[in-house]
């Protein structure tokens, strides 16, 4: 990967990862008092050299290697060997442009990356290897390694099994956890069984939306067999690409080489009309049946359209290749199983065809180590191959290094090839990186962490989306957020004047198809004074709103990721937000409900609107600030209410209560200070002041009501809330 770099004087390399989007010391080491600063970039090329037997060759010298990039020759800045079995890490020579060799001894851990692919792998073939892997893992640990362990699951999330740990006892419950999928062949069996074909409805289909509505609604009776098992395997392969990537997306910012294990039955191929005869598809539509995108998150990189399997696949690496991830494949299962198999086909997909489909699969995993400089682990000798792997390639390389004739980044693609001058020594090496824009990086980091937020957690923050109605079935998205303030905005530098937080904002359908998607930059001013008025605050409130949105399903899935620049660190935050149906709503129902406070502003502004400028309610002279958690203090704390009125009815009037659970505590008094009915969207606004003096601190539910003396007809609102 091309990485930012700060070099000190008398080569003391420390490596400092950057990444940055516009809106739209070990013991034994030596240490040096003078030092001088300069940003460089450099690309780190590892390589693995071994002879004819797979043993590693521990000789070479700098002189040795040849490295091209794009075909170019390009000067070698430093070549390190690596060498975990050694008391730290022996660089027995390092050359640079100054032309000195200085003989340095550091300390890097041996970290291996463990990824079961429950989603593709049979649980059973899984189950039946675990013993054998982990077997070969503690022989690792015991080496002095550490192993972290990831799952895809079936589900199609990534998730953490294990952190980084040597503790064997982890280790084995983490890979014991791992599940494997039962339905990877079961959807191979239902070829097997008859079923209604409706072709006449299925050619009428016009996209792969309608094409899954009918599967999500009753996929057996209408979907010809295979259209059923291509589809799925669109599914699965988006899904597996796209918890790859978050998880390279987690270790890539780990130094050096990065090895990691990927334990899978291999990815489903999408191009299956070589092995299915013609007519059985439907004709209209069939490349979207067959297109395949993960959220489409290398958009960045110039290809603003549907994205075909390979196409993807081939990012994937190129964003491994990036990021020095060596890929090691393994799949549990055996070779012959899969050329001999005991399923029996219909006429449509005979034993040969599933055959060559399997082949066709696990080439994947092949193609994906050959080209990150890895190794693939199949067949029934795989365990032997994986213990020869333990005393070669996860135990010493070559670390080359070189200068860029480019200054920046250019956002493109370079091919690397490196060469030996030594006869009979066999290398690997990553083909090339991505010279990624610190915008191309980030949106890849945003489109991992709308797939799998659950791991990226390093900033705790709270978020909120509320459905404001401003016309029928319109809405803008009015968007809060509570930062931390002592372990995000206080966090970093204290002599920072100027803080930007990046903010990406999905939200998809309860079907899972995206409908909004926005990019943020926050400026926080960090001057002497803010510092002093932050030390007193737990939170940092920001607001803002989206563009005007038409939103046609209930319910929809909201993720925040949040990315502080300065300390490289992501959080996220989840939120089902449920949207009002308009036909479906009784008078005094209340649709929207935001606490916040009021201030008094100089210029009039047009009533209950939302600002783009800083995401408040406008009200007259009046500014409402909502708070993106229900926690506030007890004394002068606002209301906003929007409540369903199918006309100007000034008699349905605001009744609260609070209960602790199911207990009554008390009524509560609340005065209307500003309301509104808007005409277009049958919706009463107002702003009530509510006054909790009377109640002690503590957790409760305010319980809301909207109607005339008779309450017992009357819709409620309950809301959980905290008092301080």
């Amino acid at each position: 990967m091309v990485a930012k770099k700060i070099i000190y004087l008398l080569i003391f390399l420390l490596v400092i990862p950057s990444v940055y989007v516009s809106r739209g010391q070990d013991k034994g080491t030596p240490v040096y008092d003078e030092k001088h600063e300069a940003t460089v970039r450099l690309v780190l090329v590892d390589v693995i050299a071994t002879d004819n037997k797979g043993n590693f060759i521990n000789d070479l010298h700098i002189e040795d290697f040849l490295i091209f990039e794009d075909g170019e020759k390009v000067a070698i800045n430093s070549m390190d060997l690596i060498n975990f079995n050694m008391t730290g890490i022996l660089y027995p020579e390092r050359k640079y442009i100054e032309k000195k060799t200085i003989p340095v001894q550091m300390k890097r851990k041996n970290r291996f990356f463990i990824v079961f692919d429950s989603l593709n792998t049979i649980r059973r073939v899984l189950n039946r290897s675990k013993d054998r892997i982990l077997e070969k893992l503690i022989e690792l640990v015991k080496a002095g390694g550490e192993i972290m362990v990831f799952e895809i699951t079936e589900e199609g999330n990534a998730q953490i099994l294990q952190t980084l740990t040597s503790d064997e006892a982890l280790i084995t419950q983490a890979i014991n956890k791992a599940s494997g999928s039962i339905w990877v062949e079961k959807t191979r069996d239902d070829l097997n069984v008859p079923k209604i074909w409706f072709e006449d409805e299925y050619r009428n289909l016009v996209n792969k939306y309608r094409i899954a509505e009918l599967l999500r609604e009753n996929r057996e009776k209408v979907l010809p067999i295979k259209a059923q098992f291509e589809y799925m395997n669109r599914m699965r392969f988006e899904k597996s690409l796209s918890g790859l990537l978050s998880i390279m997306n987690m270790i890539k910012a780990y130094p050096g080489r990065k090895a990691l294990l990927l334990i899978s039955g291999g990815f489903p191929s999408l191009s299956l009309d070589k092995y299915f005869p013609a007519g059985i598809y439907f004709t209209v539509g069939h490349s979207d049946l067959n297109a395949a995108k993960i959220d489409d998150p290398f958009r960045v990189l110039g290809k603003n359209r549907q994205r075909y399997g390979e196409d993807i696949f081939e990012n994937l690496i190129q964003f491994a290749n990036s990021h020095n991830i060596t890929f090691y494949t393994m799949d549990p299962d055996i070779y012959l199983r899969h050329v001999f198999s005991d399923m029996a086909f219909d006429s449509f997909f005979n034993i040969a065809e599933y055959s060559d489909i399997k082949q066709d699969e696990l080439s994947k995993l092949k193609i994906l180590s050959a080209e990150t400089g890895g190794f693939t682990l199949q067949g029934a000798n795989k365990y032997n191959q994986f213990q020869k792997l333990l005393e070669s390639d996860l135990q010493s390389y070559y670390e080359l290094s070189y200068y860029p004739k480019r200054k920046k980044a250019d956002g493109k693609y370079h091919k690397i090839e490196v060469k030996v001058k030594r006869p009979e020594i066999k290398i690997r090496h990553r083909q090339g990186y991505y010279d990624y824009t610190d915008e191309q990086e980030t949106s890849l980091l945003f489109a991992s962490a709308s797939a799998n937020p659950g791991l990226f957690r390093a900033i705790s923050f709270r978020a909120q989306a509320v459905p404001f109605i401003t016309n029928k079935d319109k809405y803008r998205l009015w968007i809060n957020m509570a930062l931390p303030v002592k372990d995000l905005i206080l966090g970093g530098n204290p002599n920072t004047y100027f803080k930007i937080l990046k903010m990406n904002i999905r939200v998809d359908n309860e079907n899972g198809e995206h409908a909004f998607n926005a990019q943020l930059d926050i400026p926080i001013k960090l001057s002497k004074n803010q510092r002093t008025r932050f030390k007193n605050a737990r939170f940092y409130g920001y607001n803002t709103c989206s563009n005007e949105l038409k939103l046609k399903k209930a319910r929809y899935k909201i993720i925040f990721s949040l990315y502080d620049e300065e300390t490289h660190r992501l959080g996220t935050v989840e939120q089902t937000m449920s949207v009002p149906v308009s036909g479906e709503l009784r008078p005094g129902e209340v649709v929207c409900a935001v606490f916040g406070y009021l201030m008094e502003t100089r210029k009039r502004a047009r009533s209950f609107s939302l600002s783009g400028k800083d995401g408040s309610l406008l009200v007259d002279k009046l500014k409402f600030h909502p708070l993106a958690t229900n926690q506030f203090y007890r004394d002068r704390i606002y209301l906003f209410l929007q409540v369903y009125s199918d006309n100007n009815r000034s008699h349905l009037k605001p009744h609260f209560e609070l209960t602790n659970g199911d207990v009554f505590q008390g009524n509560l008094e609340g005065r209307i200070v500003k309301e509104s009915w808007n005409k277009k969207a049958n919706i009463r606004n107002m702003i009530i002041q509510l006054n909790f003096l009377k109640f002690n601190p503590g957790e409760y539910f305010l319980n809301i009501k909207m109607g005339d003396e008779t309450l017992s007809e009357a819709p409620s609102r309950r809301i959980k809330i905290r008092l301080l």
